[in-house]
């Protein structure tokens, strides 16, 4: 690393950390050089350069200072994860290249490691990743390429690459059920079984304790899909608009049974995942990657239930790669993508248990057979159910604005769906106008 860069990330350390918060007057150069080591030139140059980037600003014969936005820049060569197991990971090759910046401080990074959900509410503003993931790997018979290819938008545009996968299970602590006075879930338990057990959580429990419904989360797309519900067919059948059957209609209604059963929706800052590992909620819905195998506190894990006139399925979860299309640095890109989905690295994943891996081999190495709750999660790898709307980012937009308001507000699920459903036939109809529409990017050139 030069000095340059070493004198930048000094700097930006110290903000992350809150040493220099918001607004904060920052030492001058020549005193602060004295603190890094280097000389002041550098300093007043990383100064200079942090402005140009957004996180300070200058005034005149008053100093340098911290941005109350920095947190919304987006700093070039930075990569952003919102979980910091991917901060470890990517050390080693950050040593190797200096000109990358690791963070979990900052909204938005050039490349990002994103929840899959929220991968897809932004596909727009990211590059294809199809050329640079060819070019890595031509031979992707190691790779879950199905599960990739849910992450294409309709027009072919691969928006985000997942690291890793799971299936979706219930999570929960035994002590606290029993505490309750009430069964264990089990391997087959029926939706009236789950919504007794919440029932019996709630006469000693307040719903964050309880069970989380959280109108912001796609968790609830789960129950949605196991109910039967369907937002739109497939791109081979022409996208048609399912939202309004009596089959969705009716999984509105199951949903509304467990907020019901739930008491009430608490909509607020809440890490589930951070407080069923504390054994602060008795249960959760989680992915693989949610639980932690090593946890001092003894938790267990059961499929979802299955619900009368439903399915047996589930959305993705999972941890994309994607790039902001600001990066223009493509050998960069390629350098990252062969690290993240090198066997290496995918193995390292499947040794610590952090979600299934994406490549095939690296995933079947990383179970524990003598573990019950992976073999829960094993068993129900081949439920993922692709999400047909994931092509179409604006339309995910609208759903989860507007479906979660049938449970939430108590609005009618037949109204609800008969208006949302004839505005995205609308939306569908006039994308596909060929006058207008041009295949999405067309002016992006990876190579």
């Amino acid at each position: 690393m030069d000095k340059l860069q070493f004198a930048r990330e000094s700097i930006l350390h110290r903000i992350e950390c809150g040493e220099f918060p918001a607004e904060a007057k920052l030492p001058a150069a020549a005193k602060h050089c004295e603190t890094i080591g280097v000389s002041f030139v550098v300093v007043q140059l990383a100064y200079n350069s942090l402005i140009r980037d957004g996180i300070l600003y200058s005034i005149p014969r008053q100093g340098t200072f911290v941005r109350k936005d920095w947190r919304s820049r987006i700093l070039p060569g930075s990569i952003q994860t919102y979980r910091s197991v991917w901060l470890e990971l990517l050390k080693p090759l950050k040593a190797e290249t200096p000109e990358l910046f690791l963070s979990n401080s900052f909204c938005e990074g050039a490349f990002e490691i994103r929840f899959s959900n929220d991968t897809q509410l932004h596909a727009s503003e990211y590059l294809d990743l199809t050329e640079f993931f060819e070019a890595e790997f031509p031979d992707k018979s190691d790779f879950f390429q199905e599960k990739i290819e849910q992450f294409r938008s309709r027009h072919g545009k691969l928006f985000g690459i997942p690291l890793i996968f799971s299936p979706w299970v219930i999570c929960y602590h035994p002590d606290l059920i029993a505490e309750a006075g009430a069964p264990e879930p089990h391997s087959g338990w029926s939706w009236e079984e789950f919504l007794n057990l919440i029932r019996l959580l709630r006469r000693n429990l307040p719903p964050s304790r309880a069970f989380r419904l959280v109108p912001s989360s796609s968790i609830w797309m789960n129950f949605f899909l196991r109910a039967g519900g369907e937002i739109m067919g497939s791109r081979e059948e022409g996208y048609p608009i399912l939202l309004d059957g009596a089959a969705s209609v009716d999984a509105l209604y199951r949903l509304r049974e467990l907020r019901d059963a739930i008491g009430e929706v608490e909509e607020s800052p809440f890490n589930y995942r951070e407080a069923f590992l504390k054994k602060e909620t008795a249960m959760i819905v989680g992915t693989r990657q949610d639980a932690a195998f090593h946890n001092p506190h003894p938790w267990r894990c059961v499929p979802l239930p299955r619900i009368p006139g439903g399915r047996e399925c589930m959305r993705i979860g999972g941890d994309l790669f994607c790039v902001r299309r600001i990066v223009n640095d493509f050998h960069l890109v390629r350098k990252l993508i062969g690290y993240l989905f090198s066997p290496q690295l995918q193995d390292r994943l499947g040794a610590l248990g952090y979600g299934i891996p994406i490549r095939r081999s690296s995933a079947i190495r990383s179970f524990n057979e003598h573990d019950p709750r992976d073999m829960v999660f094993l068993s129900e790898m081949a439920k993922i159910h692709p999400l047909n709307h994931f092509a179409w980012p604006e339309l995910q937009v609208l759903i989860n604005h507007a479906l979660p308001r049938t449970w939430l507000l108590q609005e009618s699920p037949e109204t609800m769906t008969g208006e949302l459903a004839a505005v995205l036939r609308a939306i569908i109809r006039y994308e596909h106008n060929p006058f207008y529409h041009q295949k999405e990017n067309s002016h992006d050139r990876n190579f």
